[in-house]
């Protein structure tokens, strides 16, 4: 039985999702998604560069523990974040 993608539906999307009978999911970048890459890609490098300016690499090194840390302890509690 050949199984058929499922698009993602959203008003612009960017990958589609493939589904089959054991729940596996996979995703494929569209043209779009693969068009819009390099610049969400620079984006994301230079928040954080902007984010991490003035840190030493311990102090980076600490607070990606800390924050690696939260997000277990609120996983392992059910709590979900917050979407505004």
């Amino acid at each position: 039985m050949r199984l058929q993608p499922y698009f993602v539906r959203m008003k612009f999307p960017l990958v589609r999702l493939q589904l089959n009978l054991v729940r596996i999911k996979k995703l494929y970048p569209t043209e779009k998604g693969k068009n819009i890459y390099p610049l969400l890609k620079r984006e994301h490098d230079y928040s954080n560069a902007v984010a991490l300016k003035g840190l030493s690499e311990t102090e980076v090194e600490s607070l990606f523990h800390l924050l690696a840390s939260k997000k277990k302890c609120r996983k392992r509690l059910g709590i979900r974040q917050k979407r505004e």
